[in-house]
């Protein structure tokens, strides 16, 4: 499990869109990790609410997007379809208090090569496993 982390470091000042470090499209979380919503100091940005555009946020989250403290953090569920990807809105204030939305995504990354071999070396070992204890086991005479 790995955390992703976003930090909102300003908006445009006249076209009011937020800047992003990961330009929001280029967030790839692992299934089971934690999403994290910085602000930096001095931004003038925040953040208000983190909602989908559609669906609920339960369809990818455990824990939906939340505010703790400082930042915002929202925990991706374990059985996430790897590949898909989450749009959802920011609803931030300026520095002058005047409300905004932000619409980034975020995408579910695929298990990498390692988890899939470790994954698959698991089940053959689980297999022979079972075969060697159910076929070891002799019938009974009658």
């Amino acid at each position: 499990m790995s955390n992703q982390h976003i930090t909102i470091t300003g908006y445009h000042p006249t076209r009011f869109y937020l800047y992003l470090s990961d330009h929001g499209t280029n967030t790839r979380v692992e299934p089971r990790g934690n999403v994290v919503w910085h602000m930096a100091e001095n931004s003038g940005v925040t953040i208000t609410g983190i909602e989908p555009k559609a669906g609920d946020c339960t369809d990818y989250f455990s824990t939906c997007p939340h505010k703790e403290r400082k930042i915002w953090t929202g925990k991706i569920k374990r059985d996430a379809e790897p590949g898909t990807e989450w749009y959802y809105t920011i609803y931030w204030t300026d520095q002058h208090e005047h409300p905004h939305e932000e619409d980034p995504k975020i995408a579910i990354k695929p298990p990498d090569f390692h988890f899939k071999i470790i994954k698959i070396l698991l089940m053959v070992v689980g297999a022979f496993t079972f075969y060697k204890i159910f076929s070891g086991k002799k019938k009974g005479k009658h």
